[in-house]
């Protein structure tokens, strides 16, 4: 209500200035009229200037409450398209990992690596399913890409994988397209190498290398890597391979537990 007043009185004061400055009174009556009136009409100039400035503080604070408004808008925007990224990768994954499960003629159950423990000494990984599930030892994992290794440790919700490529590791192999057998196992830096291939072999860079299903735990059949190099033992007897895993152990997420024979 205040500024009703204000106004009012503002009013009155602008009206008796312009009768006086209109008016047929002598002049030095209006100079005193004017003088009279002066310092009011300053007090208006002086609101008007403060209104502005008030209008101009609004405006600025609407602003910047606009301006953060639309900086969560952003932040929450980021989020979202980061989740849907990470949701599209997970999706192509298991998609990758149910293709693979129709293709293997074996009754599996699926896990989520939960703990890798992937040093110069250990090639392990951590899988959130154990005896509850039905697992049991030495049954053997597979990604959507291939061989992943065996279960040497069951607890009840939770089993420990050996991966082919720990030095402790090892796998009756077949070289697909000449039928030579060998034996896979860690080369102590992360890759895969296989043994006791016959010297009279005509293997070659790129064969493919699968699970032969002999000697051991696992089935035949089985995608383990690609031939890179082939090279003879010492003793000139028999030749070695050096082997590109189709599996990057080091990016493994959702696997497959294969649990019949």
């Amino acid at each position: 209500m205040l500024w009703r007043k204000r106004a009012f009185v503002l009013l009155i004061i602008l009206t008796l200035f312009f009768i006086l400055a209109f008016s047929p009174f002598s002049g030095s009556v209006k100079n005193f009229c004017v003088n009279l009136v002066h310092p009011f009409l300053n007090v208006t100039e002086s609101i008007k200037s403060n209104l502005s400035s008030l209008s101009d503080f609004t405006k600025v604070r609407s602003i910047i409450a606009e301006n953060k408004r639309l900086k969560e808008e952003n932040d929450l925007l980021k989020i979202s398209i980061l989740e849907s990224r990470e949701a599209a990768i997970e999706n192509t994954q298991l998609r990758k990992l149910l293709e693979f499960k129709k293709r293997v003629p074996f009754q599996t159950i699926p896990a989520e690596v939960v703990g890798r423990d992937i040093s110069n000494w250990n090639k392990t990984i951590l899988i959130n399913k154990g005896s509850k599930a039905g697992i049991r030892g030495n049954m053997v994992v597979v990604s959507g890409a291939g061989l992943v290794g065996n279960i040497i440790e069951v607890y009840e919700d939770v089993s420990r994988v050996l991966l082919i490529n720990d030095v402790k590791s090892k796998c009756s192999a077949m070289i697909q397209e000449t039928r030579d057998m060998g034996m896979i196992s860690g080369d102590g830096a992360g890759g895969l190498k296989m043994s006791y291939i016959s010297r009279n072999s005509e293997v070659e860079k790129d064969n493919i290398v699968v699970t032969s299903g002999m000697g051991g735990i696992y089935q035949k059949g089985l995608l383990i890597g690609s031939i890179i190099s082939v090279y003879m033992e010492e003793d000139e007897l028999n030749k070695f391979a050096k082997i590109r895993p189709e599996v990057d152990f080091n990016k493994i997420e959702n696997v497959l537990v294969i649990i019949e024979k």
